[in-house]
């Protein structure tokens, strides 16, 4: 049985360093994923990043019900091992497959309306958008089960070999068969993701585990739904302007939509910085808040702390955003042109990465209200999209007001939360 982490100590640094490492190398992948699209589709790369765009938004919500699923699994390997935990996923994997399989179907039922929406150029990328969503979920369920077994040396390979996959698969298939290759080529790096947990399941096929009455408590799953509402609409944040603008101009202008898209991409790169503190915060706040102590100082420190990463970037990125530009998105005639637009997108993503914060935060505590503020905000964003969508430049400033917005009203919203909990003592 793998050694269980207490929440403290070297254990948890090195797991906590493996991870962001992981990470870390994973989110280096996309940058050159995104790269090899960008030269390789050329306008194509508008629908690509459309289809993105959607499918983060289910990711997220996929997501969600991964945290929840590792959660229950870490529990049942504190109880009875890893046999526990492996049986406690046969006895979720049909609920949440399920569901998985529901949201693919939903896709393919809206294939026709979303490719006439999003003016996509190459016909049944829904479909493929669909596979994606399955192997994506297939690769969640294999690493909550590792990460609720503390099989952190291979949920770390895991992200390695997705990471292997993305700059590999795409580029095999993107020549071939264009944007479909590129989802094609995602849907398989999941999967060699998802494989590195067949091992695990295998050797435990047959381990006896004691009965058990492993029922989910109603508040649980409520504050599941909370949760993955709170992301889902926490992603449409980020992408509603990339899938307004290419609806609005993809039939008319699309090499206006691929450029836009990429400044897009670079400028929002903001956002895999906060990725990092988020890992760190969300189990260092629920722990304070397990014990009983107070979280607002904490919350300040990671805000105090991301800003000035933040800050940092932003410096960078102001003296390298031509050979950033260069380096992300290849080295194209109209990257010069693009710098402002990338630098106005970075401004306008450091609140949002705040926010987010704020977001984990409040999933730490059990606080509510983040997926109703999240909600009116994003329908108030969109209408003002709607109106102002006719220039780069007035998206842009649609976005930076949606996440100054989001910014102020989720730190009056966080600095309410009451940030203290009675002591829970887990009894084994």
């Amino acid at each position: 049985m793998a050694a269980v982490v207490d929440g403290g100590g070297r254990a948890v640094a090195k797991a906590s360093i493996l991870m962001v490492a992981a990470t870390m190398a994973l989110n280096l992948a996309m940058v050159v994923f995104h790269r090899q699209m960008s030269v390789g589709l050329g306008n194509g790369y508008a629908d690509l990043a459309a289809i993105l765009g959607v499918l983060n938004m289910v990711g997220i919500m996929m997501a969600g019900a991964a945290t929840w699923l590792a959660r229950e699994l870490a529990h049942a390997a504190a109880l009875g091992g890893e046999a526990r935990a492996v049986r406690r996923m046969g006895q979720t994997a049909p609920i949440l497959l399920g569901g998985g399989a529901l949201m693919a179907l939903v896709l393919v039922a809206l294939g026709g309306r979303l490719e006439a929406w999003l003016k996509l150029s190459q016909p049944r990328l829904v479909m493929w958008a669909a596979a994606v969503v399955l192997g994506g979920l297939l690769a969640a369920m294999a690493r909550a089960l590792l990460q609720g077994a503390h099989r952190f040396g291979l949920l770390a390979l895991s992200y390695l070999a997705e990471a292997a996959g993305r700059v590999s698969l795409p580029a095999l298939l993107v020549g071939p068969m264009g944007v479909s290759g590129s989802l094609a080529g995602s849907a398989g790096a999941s999967l060699l993701a998802g494989g590195l947990a067949a091992p695990m399941l295998w050797s435990h096929r047959r381990t006896p585990v004691a009965e058990e009455a492993d029922q989910v408590p109603v508040a649980t799953w409520e504050g599941l739904t909370h949760d993955t509402l709170a992301l889902a609409l926490f992603s449409l944040m980020g992408y509603l302007d990339i899938l307004v603008f290419k609806s609005s101009h993809g039939a008319t202008d699309a090499a206006g939509v691929a450029f836009y898209s990429r400044a897009a991409l670079v400028g929002k790169s903001f956002l895999y910085i906060a990725a990092a503190f988020n890992l760190v915060a969300l189990p260092v706040i629920s722990a304070a808040h397990a014990r009983g102590q107070a979280t607002r100082l904490l919350l300040a420190r990671f805000l105090g702390g991301m800003l000035l990463v933040q800050l940092l970037g932003l410096g960078g990125l102001w003296l390298l955003t031509r050979p950033l530009l260069d380096l992300m998105v290849g080295a194209l005639p109209g990257n010069q042109a693009m710098v402002p637009l990338v630098r106005a997108f970075a401004l306008g993503a450091i609140p949002l990465a705040l926010f987010q914060l704020l977001l984990y935060y409040s999933m730490a505590v059990r606080a509510r209200g983040f997926a109703r503020l999240l909600a009116v905000t994003a329908g108030l964003y969109y209408l003002a999209l709607r109106v102002w969508h006719g220039t780069p430049e007035a998206v842009v400033a649609c976005f930076t007001g949606a996440a100054l917005t989001l910014l102020g009203l989720g730190l009056g919203l966080a600095w309410r939360a009451d940030g203290r909990a009675a002591s829970i003592r887990v009894v084994a």
